[in-house]
């Protein structure tokens, strides 16, 4: 079933805002530690993943989120997002009554609410904000996969570009993980070996020597991935 682009997105956002407004009521008036209200909502929301199937073939408009770029600076749309989105943040922040009282409650909890802030009300606030900035996080691997692979190549030179994280013993892996990720790696560079697999503190020392680390919100087990970059070519 496909859904015009913009459903996705505001189904995103939606739920993002959702747990966000559910852990601010939780700290604020249930007077949950903030780990433990996080902590558990997280639980929730991995265990509703489990039913949900990885989206591997995604539509051109999806694609086009991550893959586009800003012309004529050939400037990746989803950093201009971003710039979009830190100014947003910016001016909410530094220039309104709001950002103020994230402040004041942020720097001392029992001052602001002697500066008659109603505390309570402005920490929903917070996690709300925060819970859609969560939602607006919504590229999964293998969109942003298609934006890095359309900047850069893999290396030719080396017997395997892609390394994947292994399955530790007693647990398994998930083959429609890295089938997503082939599909777009196969389609954007051709003729790319077979993904290697590494034991997983084999893994963490290798990415602790990468160039660049990319963090997104993406929760599927084993689904951290290293490309080997190679030497652009010559056009």
């Amino acid at each position: 079933m496909s859904f015009p682009l913009f459903v996705p997105i505001i189904a995103g956002i939606t739920v993002g805002a959702l747990f966000g407004f559910f852990n601010g009521v939780l700290v604020a008036y249930g007077k949950l530690p903030p780990f433990i209200a996080t902590l558990g909502t997280m639980v929730i929301a991995r265990g509703a993943y489990t039913q949900a199937a990885i989206v591997s073939s995604l539509t051109a408009p999806y694609r086009a989120i991550a893959q586009t770029l800003f012309f004529p600076f050939r400037f990746p749309v989803l950093g201009v997002y971003v710039i979009i989105i830190t100014i947003v943040v910016w001016i909410i922040m530094r220039h309104t009554r709001q950002g103020s009282n994230f402040y004041a409650i942020g720097g001392n909890i029992n001052a602001a609410r002697v500066s008659v802030i109603n505390v309570e009300r402005n920490l929903v606030s917070v996690y709300l904000f925060a819970g859609i900035l969560y939602g607006a996080d919504g590229l999964g691997i293998p969109a942003l996969l298609e934006g890095i692979l359309a900047l850069i190549n893999l290396d030719g030179m080396v017997r395997n570009p892609v390394v994947m994280m292994d399955a530790v013993k007693g647990d398994s892996l998930d083959p429609a993980v890295e089938k997503s990720y082939r599909e777009v790696i196969d389609r954007l560079w051709p003729g790319t070996p077979p993904t290697e697999r590494i034991e997983r503190f084999a893994f963490y020392e290798r990415a602790k020597s990468a160039y660049c680390v990319v963090m997104t919100g993406e929760t599927v087990k084993y689904g951290n991935i290293i490309f080997k970059k190679g030497v652009i070519p010559v056009k």
